[in-house]
């Protein structure tokens, strides 16, 4: 088993610690989390005035992409090197399983050992057989990676579509999601999430499949904040976002300019650096469930990082329409990042197991 690199994990300041131990004092704790916020906020705004760093917007980003490339739409990504193709899939019951998901954080490429090899991570996911894939952590133009359009590098060796979110632009590049696809992609957003230290977002887009008639899929990547209050408001905003586009394609279906109500499905998967039974991802069971928690079981480890401590958590997610079901859960037992990928095989309009039949796992699994 490949050993990850333990680097980016959340963990508490044993200073901070001792300190709240002694602050009883409610207004001592107050004035405790308003020097806190002021030192956090002058340190990020300190710090990308001093690197160079700064939030893109999307703007932004397609003059930069159409100045160096003129021949398409600067978000909607590049033609791959071949044509999608729509794979069925046998389950271990003679099944078939229209749709297979995959979401990994590759840590900008770097494979044991430190070097960025965009082959070796390539030959990763086509191992898995994925329709979709959600990318978290995928450079652009970058002096780390070599300069290379990571996304569109790997959309060209899996033969994908690939669209591509940048939420901090520095050293003349740009860091953030990608979302790769065996079918078209279109309506391509990125939103911008509420942030106290690194920019965050969400990179959202539409995919129809090409078997049962086609099913519309809204699907969406981020990769949230380390700060609890951060990861909420982060929450907050992505769940907003996909709310008004549900709202959105209900009055469409209305009025007969769109898909029937009820046919645009949600796929939100990423790097959510929270576990399952905690509040900061609590907003999104509204309208989704957590694809951990509809699983009969998860195939492989239960965790998808190794904290610093060897804690191993589930802080990569999926979450899910409440008519999808899904059929089969795997975590990988090797993975070439820090992170371990989950792969999902999906059943679109079948809910019928939900979150209330009980989790797989619980929120925080150990090994």
């Amino acid at each position: 088993m490949s050993k990850p690199i333990r680097s980016q994990a959340p963990e508490k300041s044993i200073a901070l610690s001792i300190v709240r131990r002694n602050l009883g004092h409610p207004t001592s704790r107050l004035l405790l989390v308003a020097l806190v916020a002021i030192a956090i906020t002058g340190f990020t705004v300190g710090f990308a005035e001093w690197s160079g760093s700064r939030v893109v917007s999307p703007e932004e980003y397609e003059m930069a992409v159409a100045s160096e490339d003129s021949s398409g739409d600067a978000l909607v990504m590049e033609d791959s090197l071949q044509a999608p193709v729509a794979l069925a899939r046998a389950g271990d019951e003679g099944t078939v399983h229209p749709l297979r998901i995959m979401t990994m954080n590759i840590r900008h490429g770097a494979v044991p050992g430190g070097d960025v090899d965009l082959s070796q991570v390539a030959d990763y996911i086509k191992s898995f057989d994925p329709d979709v894939v959600f990318l978290q952590e995928v450079d652009k133009n970058l002096p780390r990676s070599g300069r290379q359009d990571q996304a569109q590098v790997l959309a060209g060796l899996l033969g994908f579509e690939m669209a591509y979110g940048p939420n901090l632009r520095t050293k003349g590049g740009y860091y953030g999601n990608a979302i790769l696809s065996r079918f078209p992609i279109s309506e391509v957003e990125n939103t911008h999430l509420p942030s106290l230290g690194e920019p965050r977002g969400m990179l959202s887009a539409t995919i129809v499949t090409t078997f049962d008639g086609g099913t519309r899929i809204r699907v969406a990547t981020t990769h949230l904040g380390l700060v609890s209050f951060e990861k909420r408001r982060q929450v907050q905003a992505l769940n907003r976002e996909l709310l008004n586009y549900m709202a959105q394609d209900s009055r469409e279906a209305d009025s007969g300019s769109g898909p029937p109500r009820g046919k645009t499905l949600i796929i939100l998967a990423g790097d959510f650096n929270a576990v399952l039974t905690g509040s900061d991802v609590a907003a999104l069971r509204t309208h989704l469930h957590n694809a951990a928690e509809c699983a009969d079981e998860i195939i492989g480890p239960d965790f998808s990082f190794r904290m610093v401590n060897g804690k191993g958590v589930l802080i990569d997610q999926v979450w899910l329409s409440k008519a999808i079901a899904v059929r089969r859960f795997e975590i990988p037992e090797t993975t070439p990042s820090d992170h371990w990928p989950l792969i999902l095989d999906l059943d679109l309009g079948d809910g019928s197991r939900g979150a209330e039949d009980g989790p797989a796992i619980n929120g925080t699994p150990e090994r």
